[in-house]
């Protein structure tokens, strides 16, 4: 039986992520270049139910900023996936941070973490992020958490400091992700990024 995936209520998400360090960061001729490592939120208590119906289960990302660029994007890879990735700008001249979710893979795991998951896209359109099939529904998203994370990347305008330098991350909501069906009777529970809140930011060269 056909099955259709949403999230169990609406949220609006103030993430903090704790103790972010990076070190070692060089600029890119062009385009980004990405720090080797993703740095996970606090938990955000997100859960997605699932039920018999015909809507689907995609995932969808929409970014809602008003002080992002379109310049300011990147392509990034998760596993076999590539995405279009929206670059969040910090305090620091030239680093920047991308906004991305995961469906919850110390549940399950299994390949769930690997399909369904994506960033925030370049405004201004609500964004396909994955697609699951039949075998990824209930199996996948049926009582399951999500996580957040983030990853930082450098233009080429980055000047890596002399010394240990602390840095914050933009202000404000960032964006919005759903999970529905593209078509037909679209569930409106939506998962807002409020804020984005990098607690302990240290930038060392």
């Amino acid at each position: 039986m056909a099955q259709e995936c949403m999230f169990s209520d609406n949220y609006q998400l103030a993430l903090e992520f704790p103790n972010v360090s990076l070190s070692g960061l060089a600029p890119p001729a062009s385009g980004f270049k990405f720090y080797d490592h993703w740095f996970y939120s606090n938990d955000a208590g997100v859960q997605s139910v699932c039920n018999p119906g015909r809507d689907g289960q995609a995932l969808l990302g929409e970014t809602t900023s008003t002080v992002v660029s379109k310049l300011d994007v990147a392509q990034v890879s998760f596993y076999s996936n590539t995405y279009t990735a929206q670059m969040f700008p910090t305090s620091y001249n030239g680093l920047f941070y991308l906004v991305a979710i995961q469906v919850d893979a110390d549940i399950h795991g299994n390949d769930c973490e690997e399909i369904i998951l994506g960033p925030l896209p370049p405004p201004p359109l609500e964004t396909v992020l994955a697609s699951p099939d039949d075998h990824h529904d209930s199996s996948c998203m049926q009582g399951i958490g999500w996580r957040f994370f983030t990853i930082f990347g450098v233009s080429p305008d980055f000047v890596k400091p002399s010394s240990a330098v602390s840095f914050h991350s933009n202000n404000g909501e960032h964006g919005k992700f759903r999970l529905s069906g593209t078509t037909g009777d679209k569930d409106l529970r939506i998962v807002t990024i409020s804020s984005i809140n990098i607690m302990v930011g240290t930038l060392n060269p």
